[in-house]
Order: C-alpha cells, then structure tokens, then sequence
C-alpha cells in the first residue's frame, strides 16, 4: 500500500498540543504588538533565500506568502498559501466601493459606460488567467521533454509564439491598458466629497502598471542572467511562463540579514514538565485547538502500528534555531486598508458582506470587530534543528512533521533546497535543516483602523457570528 500521511499519537504522559507550540512562537518569533494576532501555518514550508544565487526568486516566494488571502482563523490549513491573493480580493473591493460613488456623482450614460467597461476588464483578466496556466503548464512538459532549460527566454519566445499564447497574452494586456484609460477618464472629475475622490485616486494607484514588476517564478540562475529591478520593472506587462506580474511587496528585514544575523533564538523543550496552555481559544475566542493533530508521520498500512508503538514512548521534543525573525510586510501604495472604513462601507454593510461577513472574503474578516484584519509580518525561522527523545527508527527515512514542520524525506524541497541532515545517537535523533533554509511558519494579523479617528463598528444583519474571532 502507498505511504500515507497518519497522524500519531505522541507519548501519553506528555501533554503537549499545538497550543505549545503558539505559545512558543508568540514569545520568540517577533513580538506582537498591540491589535496583533498569531495565524499559524499548518504546513512550515521552506521558504528559500539566496541573494547570490536567486535574489529576485527569493522576493518571489516572499511575495506569493505576503499577498495571500489570509484565512480567519489561529491556523492556516494544509496548503501553502491561500488560493486568493490579496490583490485581488482588495481589488473587487475597491470596485464595489467606487460602484456606490458612480451613482451618485455619474450620469446615467456614464454608469452604463463604466459598467460595461468593468465587465469587459473582469473578462481579459480571466482569460489572461487562463493563458498564463496553461503555458506555464505545457512549458514545463515541453521542458522536460526535450531538455530545455526552464528558464531559456529564447526558446521559451520562439515556442510560445507558435504553440503556446504569449501573442495573445501580449493582445490581452493591450487592450486591457486602454480600456482602463478610458475607465479612468470617465472617473477623473471632481467629487463633491473628498474621501470619494480618495477612492478613485486609490483604484489608479491599484491598477498603475508603476506598482507592479515581472518576477521569475524560477531561481534567477535558471535563466542564465543577472537581473535588476529595472530589468524586471521594464518587462512588457503580463504573466507568462517564465515571469509572475504581480504588485510589488517590499519588507522590513533585507535578504543578507535573513541568512547571517542572529536576531532572536529558539530552544524549546516539549516534554512531561510543559504546562497545559489554551491560548489559542483564549486570543482567537476559538475552541477546537486540540483537534489539530501536531504529529504526523508518513507510513504505510504495515508500519503504522510501529510508528505508533515507538511514539507511545516519547519523553520529549526539543525545537532550536540560532534566530528567529519578525519580517514587518511594508504595503506600496496601491494597497489602502484605511478605506475599509470609508463612510460608505459603513452606510451600506450589508452590500459588504462578501468581505466582512463570518463567510466573507478572508482578507477581510469579522467586519464586527475592531476593524478587518490584514496581514502585517512574516514569522520565519532559519536552519531548524529538531531533536527527538528517545530515538525513533522509523521516522528518519519517510519523512515526518511536527507542528506542521516537515522533517526527512526529500518530497518538500525543490532542486534548489538541501535535504536534512540526520545525526542520531543512542537516545536522540537530530533532524538538522540545511544552511540558507527558513521556515515560513506563521505571520501576525494586524486589524486596521483610521488614524487618529474613533472606529465605528460594521454591524452586519443577521445572527451570524465569524468563526473565529480574536479578542
């Protein structure tokens, strides 16, 4: 039978639970600042760092973990990052706000004509969508087929203008510019409202190509050059199979600091003396927690029962890391959270709904509460070291999580990620993450409020109540 991923009990004089392990990365990871809560990641995935080698792929992965929907609830589930990104969810909000303004301040025509204009927008934009998957897709195959490196711009251009859709791409972008000039010429007048203009200049600075750039969705030494910002921000416009246009994200914490600093440390002990905690319903308002199994081993039908018998007698686990890093998400322009609470979000909850609601989008939750929560940092941990007590043999070669964190086994890390190293001794076995490894195993979740104004709550119809809901 295939191996499976199982989840083990660990040693049942132990009483350990993924709460221990927020507790932990709440007090060592970056500390959370007033209005701030811990959104875990079920699955710590490697999140790869090299100036030298790929700086821009690095920003890339960055990137793709900062502009996530975020999901709202203490832990995130067994993906990466959510299917909806941050951009886009903002961006249907900004259209649905500047909808309510063109009603009163447009003429009838001119309703019709930007009606018209977000429809004919929306559809580009999926199909663009479409495109960019399917040559990525196909790239890849073609790749491996003939042995062409992925990263061969030349050969890339040469088949996409052929096979693929890069001339269609390139068609789509065209005509997507100029429809968005003729959106932003009817918009451009004066408001008889300020924070009405806010939005619409808001929606420009979204949709102003100046805020995005063209990542390579590769390790930059696959490409045979080294790139700059200028190279990457004077790249036509449009995904393809070797490029990622997005928005651009900057942080706080530059790439050198990531691999060499010694900012914070971790060294954690798990074991029959660690307290009871509960602090993920008592911060989140969530019961549940435990039902989050923190081990999870991969094994077939024939050696579960081994696996289980050998945990069954674990004395303790110990988690350590010379560093552990806060990197604070720093949002261009294109992206305001202060409009979440624009006068005509409050007027109008109901219509909002879809992004405050306990269903709604999850970039915006819980409307009810003090304000919609964005994402505000990134929590990673470079070169993690796991010890465990006593030793367990059949762990070390399938491959195994704790708390989400993936160790042994090769199937998690791409060409460019150096497995771990095992060191096992007569009791312990020590799982040691390679050099230039960070975990992505979290990030803080800020809630948003206007400066220097008193916040009014969203009150939502209905009984409805968010799932969770952080005090």
């Amino acid at each position: 039978m295939a191996d499976e991923v199982r989840e083990i009990p660990f040693g049942q004089a132990i009483k350990i639970s993924l709460d221990n392990y927020y507790d932990l990365l709440k007090t060592n990871v970056g500390s959370l600042q007033a209005e701030e809560f811990l959104q875990l990641k079920l699955v710590a995935d490697p999140l790869d760092i090299n100036q030298d080698q790929y700086e821009f792929f690095s920003y890339y992965t960055m990137l793709v973990r900062s502009d996530a929907a975020i999901e709202p609830q203490p832990v995130g589930g067994e993906i990466v990052t959510s299917a909806a990104t941050l951009a886009s969810v903002y961006g249907r909000f900004l259209q649905k706000l500047r909808g309510f303004i063109v009603q009163t301040e447009l003429t009838a025509d001119d309703q019709k004509t930007i009606a018209s204009l977000d429809l004919n927008i929306e559809d580009i934009r999926k199909r663009q969508g479409e495109y960019f998957k399917l040559d990525v897709q196909e790239w890849k195959e073609i790749c491996e087929v003939r042995g062409i490196p992925v990263g061969d711009s030349l050969a890339y251009f040469q088949w996409s203008s052929r096979y693929g859709h890069i001339n269609e791409i390139e068609q789509l972008t065209a005509e997507r510019q100029s429809l968005e000039f003729k959106r932003r010429t009817i918009l451009n007048r004066e408001y008889a409202k300020p924070e009405d203009k806010d939005v619409v200049t808001a929606e420009a600075d979204f949709e102003n190509p100046g805020m995005r750039l063209r990542y390579p969705m590769y390790p930059d030494y696959v490409y045979g050059r080294k790139f700059t910002l200028e190279d990457l921000a004077r790249m036509d416009l449009g995904s393809t199979a070797l490029f990622d246009d997005r928005r651009a994200v900057t942080w706080n914490q530059s790439l050198t600091t990531l691999k060499t600093a010694k900012q914070g440390s971790l060294n954690a002990v798990f074991d029959k003396n660690t307290g009871n905690s509960n602090s993920i319903a008592t911060d989140w308002s969530a019961s549940g927690s435990a039902g989050y199994w923190f081990l999870k081993v991969r094994a077939n039908a024939s050696e579960a029962t081994k696996v289980s018998e050998e945990f069954s007698h674990a004395t303790g686990i110990t988690l350590s890391s010379e560093a552990a890093f806060r990197v604070n998400i720093i949002w261009p322009k294109w992206f305001q959270p202060v409009l979440f609470q624009h006068t005509r979000v409050r007027e109008n909850a109901r219509d909002f709904s879809e992004f405050f609601g306990a269903n709604g989008s999850a970039v915006l939750p819980n409307g009810a509460d003090p304000g919609p929560r964005i994402q505000d940092s990134l929590h990673v941990i470079p070169e993690l070291d796991l010890r465990l007590r006593p030793q367990f043999q059949c762990v070390s070669g399938r491959g195994f999580s704790v708390f989400g964190i993936n160790f042994g086994g090769s199937s998690t890390y791409g060409s460019h990620v150096t497995e771990h190293k095992f060191d096992k001794s007569q009791t312990d076995l020590t799982v040691m993450d390679a050099p230039d490894t960070l975990r992505f195993v979290g990030l803080a979740v800020k809630e948003t409020r206007i400066p220097g104004a008193d916040f009014v709550p969203i009150s939502l119809p209905g009984p409805k109540a968010a799932a969770f809901s952080p005090r």
